[in-house]
């Protein structure tokens, strides 16, 4: 009996976790890129996309409510995958403290649109929420 029981929790377990799996996918946000900007440069040439860039600091209240809320959106994933680019930077370490000191960033989280070629299209600071977010995006889209 502890056998049949054991083997139905063990099912069950597996179940939900499948279930868990995929509902992560349904909700699939943004994806950023892996490799530096120069990289991602490149990239945006060869697949004609613009680039979009976030930098943020590891302890800003508003850049983990934008990460949770806005860049995990399956809506803002499924736009900016499309047509960006993406990069985050956590603008106090490494190449990210380099950068924001290029880009002149001065608050978190600041977001920038640069044309495959790295000219700034536009910067913003702030919390956007999905829909606006998007909107955003669809700005610098539009004028290609």
């Amino acid at each position: 009996m502890n056998n049949f029981v054991l083997n139905k929790v063990l099912i069950l377990l597996i179940f939900l976790y499948g279930l868990k799996a995929n509902d992560s996918n349904l909700k699939k946000g943004i994806d950023f890129f892996k490799g530096d900007i120069e990289e991602a440069l490149e990239v945006a040439n060869k697949e004609d996309k613009l680039i979009f860039i976030e930098f943020y600091a590891s302890w800003c209240g508003v850049c983990k409510k934008l990460k949770k809320e806005t860049f995990k959106d399956k809506e803002v994933g499924d736009f900016y995958n499309q047509h960006f680019i993406n990069l985050k930077y956590n603008a106090e370490k490494g190449e990210g403290r380099y950068l924001a000191q290029q880009f002149n960033v001065r608050a978190y989280p600041t977001l920038i649109y640069l044309n495959e070629n790295g000219k700034i299209l536009g910067k913003f600071t702030g919390f956007k929420a999905p829909f606006p977010f998007i909107q955003q995006g669809k700005i610098f889209t539009a004028n290609r």
